[in-house]
């Protein structure tokens, strides 16, 4: 379940209640909250939230997660980077940012091919062309790297929601005879 926002982590915690069939009073009792916290909690997320409502915080996520049985993984998407020191000379000397991020984040490795204006340095500095490139190269490989990670991490949490599945199965079962217990 992808969370962007903060009204996706509510919507994905209160989807995973209705999916475990419990109620809020559960969740409550489960988490050791006050009665109607987890109501607070779920209407914390809305725009026209109540003045009572209470945000999932340092104290409450652990309390939340363990009472649904689930954890929280962060997965780098791979579109946040800084430039790198070579990165940044680069698009000095070519003075086009733009043009020299669309480049670099295209993924090419092989920018000797690229045609290069003359360039001109200012105050006499002089540029290292072969460490920018040999730099370069090193970021489009460890972008690789990244991209494959992330690859990795996916897979892992696909493992992990099928054993999650595997495991929510019995914990329903288990809950309907424990229900079925105390009906009895």
């Amino acid at each position: 379940m992808l969370i962007e926002t903060y009204a996706d982590l509510v919507a994905n915690f209160v989807a995973r209640r209705h999916q475990l069939g419990l109620s809020q009073a559960a969740v409550d009792h489960i988490a050791g909250w006050p009665d109607s916290y987890c109501s607070k909690v779920e209407i914390s997320a809305k725009p026209n939230r109540a003045r009572n409502a209470r945000a999932i915080g340092q104290e409450t996520l652990p309390l939340i997660t363990g009472a649904l049985g689930v954890r929280l993984m962060l997965v780098d998407d791979g579109k946040c980077r800084l430039l790198t020191h070579a990165e940044h000379a680069l698009s000095l000397a070519t003075g086009n940012l733009l043009e020299t991020a669309i480049m670099l984040s295209a993924g090419s490795t092989n920018l000797e091919a690229e045609p290069i204006n003359e360039i001109e340095t200012t105050g006499g500095d002089e540029l290292a062309w072969s460490d920018t490139l040999r730099a370069i190269r090193e970021m489009a490989e460890e972008t690789k790297a990244n991209r494959a990670r992330v690859a990795a991490a996916e897979e892992r949490a696909k493992r992990a929601e099928k054993r999650a599945a595997h495991a929510e199965h019995w914990l329903q079962k288990l809950h309907q005879a424990v229900l079925k217990d105390k009906a009895s």
